[in-house]
């Protein structure tokens, strides 16, 4: 596991070496660099290093692969668990490891690393700094979801942040200067109190070092004053929300993605989204339960604004990119609301939901790039009636934009259904609760009723997107437009398979996740 957080930074210091000249070789070594850590998690996942040990049990080898072992969900402890003492006078750890919630977002980003890298295949101009700046983008998404130190967390969060500005700001649309300065300012502000909320949660709360595990079991925090833990609490809620983003700190993500390079918005979407919703599950929910209830009702207020809100607006916009960067507002608004109802179902719910959205919403971004690159408008004025003139691009088109939708039968479905069923049942965790005057367990009945609404109005927006772009009489402007190329068939058709493979038969999913969704909810009370 520690090989794939390195590969790609090993990977980015073998491209700089090599002569700019040379784009097919910085391409495919990229992408070499790239498949690594999807290669090594589909093999800690469907057991082939414990098979291959078998063949090779001697030497290093052996060793290599013994320590490989299958991945095993339903654990309490940590798989892979690597400790090292990394700066001693501040008592920092180069800690790692891999359980239910971390195993499928690393998986994800390692499978959407090589998905965007051969989207990445088109790009023209600095391609040798392009794929620099992407390598350590990659590995800075694979160290965050890795990281069970605070200060290693930290420095990969931070990590992820930089190549995205320049990701952004160079290889961008026509305001990409406006858009990378916005994402670094909303995101490095957030990054300032998550840093202090660490050093906080250090100085008081009697840890001997940055772990994430000692804090578990860590007495200090029960007994500092309300108020210092709600200060800290909000300094993890701002970092996270601005990354989910949450309404209202999601300004800066339509501008970033429409100006951002395709495979860069679908880094975006599909990864660096999830990082904040991670953040919710790994880090602020355990630590303060007693806050998750007190401002539960306001997250959940938050996340229903983002889910209702970014349907709306998602359902006026004329361009297209737009349109789908709008869509991941509200989807990421079902995902909190998910982890915000402290029950199995409704955190199993947003796990697959980030999973889903990951898969569909990365698509989406890859088939607008398709449509741009051909007819050089994203306006879905000038589009119509593509479904005659590029039936193969319409097929994963409808696929993608339907599992978007939460379809039955296709990934997003499962999420959706999960996280109102998980809101409306949300007994165990708020019977007792009152807030905004109303008993919690109610409360939590109403939140439920108003995301089936969401699902309506995500239904409207996507629907009439498909109405109008691929629908209807074949546009004379676009008759001869040529349909999809090798490397976008090899980008797209994978997150197609999975759009349909995961709705059909989600258990192999489900089982990564279940038992970590379960023992969350059963600390916070909401376990049945």
């Amino acid at each position: 596991m520690n090989l794939c957080i390195l590969a790609p930074f090993l990977g980015a210091i073998v491209v700089l070496l090599i002569d700019h000249r040379k784009l097919q070789r910085i391409r495919y070594t990229a992408l070499g660099f790239s498949l690594a850590p999807l290669v090594v998690m589909l093999g800690l996942w469907l057991g082939w290093w414990s098979w291959l040990e078998r063949l090779l049990p001697w030497g290093f080898v052996g060793e290599l692969l013994r320590t490989w072992g299958r991945f095993v969900p339903g654990v309490e402890q940590f798989n892979y668990l690597l400790d090292v003492t990394w700066i001693p006078l501040m008592r920092v750890h180069y800690t790692v490891g891999l359980d239910g919630l971390s195993f499928p977002l690393f998986l994800l980003s390692a499978f959407i690393g090589v998905i965007a890298c051969i989207g990445s295949f088109g790009i023209k101009k600095r391609v040798k700094e392009y794929f620099v700046l992407y390598l350590l983008l990659i590995g800075g998404v694979l160290g965050v979801f890795a990281a069970l130190d605070y200060f290693l967390f930290y420095v990969f969060w931070e990590i992820s942040l930089v190549p995205m500005y320049f990701l952004i700001g160079i290889w961008g649309g026509p305001k990409k200067e406006y858009a990378a300065i916005k994402f670094f300012l909303y995101t490095l502000a957030g990054s300032i109190f998550m840093l202090v909320s660490i050093i906080g949660l250090f100085l008081y709360g009697g840890l001997q070092s940055f772990s994430m595990i000692d804090l578990a079991q860590a007495e200090g925090l029960k007994y500092l004053p309300l108020i210092a833990r709600t200060l800290l609490f909000f300094g993890f809620f701002l970092a996270f929300s601005i990354k989910v983003p949450l309404f209202p700190f999601h300004t800066w993500l339509p501008d970033a993605h429409v100006e951002a390079p395709t495979p860069i918005s679908v880094i975006l979407a599909s990864l660096l989204l999830k990082m904040g919703a991670y953040g919710y599950l790994r880090i602020m929910y355990p630590t303060f339960p007693d806050l998750a209830y007190r401002l539960g009702p306001f997250i959940g207020v938050l996340a229903l604004i983002s889910i209702i809100y970014g349907g709306l607006v998602a359902m006026v916009q004329p361009d297209l990119k737009k349109l789908v960067a709008y869509s991941s507002v509200a989807h990421m608004g079902f995902v909190i609301l998910g982890i915000v109802s402290m029950n199995p179902d409704g955190i199993n719910g947003a796990i697959m939901l980030m999973i889903a959205h990951g898969l569909t919403t990365g698509a989406l971004f890859l088939l607008v790039g398709v449509i741009y690159d051909r007819a050089h408008t994203r306006m879905i004025a000038d589009l119509g009636g593509l479904s005659i003139t590029m039936p193969r691009f319409s097929f994963i088109m409808f696929l993608c934009a339907f599992g978007s939708m939460g379809l039955p039968g296709l990934v997003g479905f499962w999420g959706e259904f999960l996280i109102i069923k998980g809101t409306f049942t949300a007994t165990a965790a708020w019977q007792q609760v009152m807030a905004m005057g109303v008993r919690g367990d109610v409360l939590m009945r109403i939140f439920a009723v108003i995301a089936v609404i969401g699902v309506v109005i995500t239904a409207a927006y996507i629907l009439w997107m498909i109405e109008r772009v691929m629908l209807g009489r074949e546009n004379p402007r676009w008759k001869g437009l040529p349909d999809m190329v090798a490397f976008e068939y090899w980008a797209l058709v994978p997150l197609a398979f999975f759009t349909f493979f995961y709705g059909i038969y989600p258990r192999p999913m489900f089982r990564l996740f279940e038992f970590f969704s379960q023992n969350l909810a059963n600390k916070l009370g909401g376990g049945i």
